[in-house]
């Protein structure tokens, strides 16, 4: 009753703002464009009572205010609803049109394993009865590409792991989620932009990749699960704005361009990633994972380069920077992601000399050990500074 009567009240202040609109979309002289039922007609498309909804829907908005005094019928409530939805509708579709012509790339796909001490830890943890989490990025495992910039992550999908039988009960199933760890972070324009899925909450941001199998194969005394054994769930569509504007739109490329803007987080982004057997107890030593991630992207200007910077230890390592990166940062705590341009001068890179009861040991660059206090970039590059209780990380 309530929604009725502001509806009502919104068609009387349009006909007494606006007058009897025409048939296309006038200036009043106001400064204000005027909506008429010609620019709705994409609403009346294979409807057979189009032509008689679109005529009455303009003696709605043309009639005067005083001709009826009743309230909206629910038919009428209906129809006066695609005016306050079009300007979304536009809005969404502009958007869509941007997301469309910005040169996407779709399915590049990395091939990666888990590193020895990510399986140390998960076996470790999975021996003790604990739930069996580990932190999960693709910059602690250098596989950004440093040459990309507006990626995001479309699928994290294990695709063959080995193991051990680690107890007296074989897992009949054994399942890796992804789960996203905080904002979802993503490189554009020379700078790192953090963003929240619209889904978040208390109990997360729902941003998930998921990968379970069972029906173990052997091979010589080890356990084998390859892609023909392990499953992934039918993908959920989130509820988002764009996608509820397109829900309804009889454009051929709606469902693409709404695919296209569902939440998906950025390569940047950090992850939690779960393992867990069933039945419970059931326990396995973990040998080898591998995974494919799934990214699209578009090139990044050629006169860029990026720098990420970790510490092979918890905690808020302080790293500073030489000079400032394209968003005017000059350093981090514990992590550190910059944008820099080829024809600036190179950066020195550095920690503290100490953290707590732990010595800075000097870095990996690349992967590759190297026993120097800072060290000095001018291309793309993965720092690791090392302390005293990691000397021999494989980071």
């Amino acid at each position: 009753m309530v929604a009725a009567l502001r509806a009502q009240r919104a068609v009387a202040a349009h006909r007494e703002h606006h007058d009897l609109p025409s048939t296309h979309l006038e200036d009043r002289g106001r400064g204000v464009d005027v909506l008429v039922p010609s620019n709705l007609s994409y609403s009346f498309v294979n409807d057979k009572d189009g032509k008689a909804r679109q005529e009455q829907l303009r003696q709605m908005l043309a009639g005067p205010a005083e001709a009826r005094q009743d309230l909206l019928t629910e038919q009428e409530f209906d129809l006066l609803r695609v005016v306050y939805e079009k300007p979304l509708r536009d809005m969404g579709k502009a958007l869509l049109d941007q997301l469309m012509s910005s040169g996407l790339s779709k399915d590049s796909k990395t091939g990666i394993q888990l590193r020895p001490a990510q399986l140390q830890a998960l076996n470790a943890l999975m021996r003790a009865g604990e739930p069996v989490q580990v932190p999960f990025d693709l910059v602690s495992l250098r596989q950004v590409d440093g040459f990309k910039e507006r990626q995001r992550i479309t699928n994290i999908r294990v695709t063959r792991l080995r193991c051990r039988r680690a107890g007296a009960e074989l897992p009949s199933k054994l399942s890796f989620r992804f789960d996203q760890e905080g904002k979802s972070l993503v490189r554009a324009d020379g700078r790192i932009y953090a963003f929240e899925s619209e889904g978040a909450g208390s109990s997360g941001s729902g941003v998930c990749f998921e990968t379970f199998g069972g029906g173990w194969r052997s091979e010589g005394e080890d356990l084998v699960l390859t892609a023909a054994e392990l499953e992934q769930p039918a993908p959920s569509t989130e509820r988002h704005l764009l996608a509820q504007l397109l829900a309804g739109d009889k454009d051929p490329n709606a469902p693409k361009l709404s695919q296209l803007s569902e939440f998906q987080p950025g390569a940047l982004t950090e992850f939690m990633l779960t393992v867990v057997a069933a039945p419970a107890g059931a326990a396995v030593e973990l040998l080898e994972v591998e995974l494919v991630v799934t990214t699209e992207g578009t090139d990044a200007p050629r006169d860029e380069w990026l720098v990420c910077v970790t510490a092979d230890v918890p905690g808020m390592v302080p790293i500073r920077i030489s000079k400032p990166d394209r968003a005017g940062h000059r350093g981090g705590l514990g992590r550190y992601i910059g944008v820099f341009r080829r024809a600036d001068e190179a950066v020195e890179v550095s920690v503290e000399p100490e953290f707590g009861a732990l010595k800075h040991q000097g870095w990996l660059v690349d992967g590759k050990p190297v026993t120097e206090k800072s060290i000095t970039v001018k291309k793309n590059t993965f720092l690791v500074a090392r302390y005293a209780s990691g000397g021999d990380s494989t980071l």
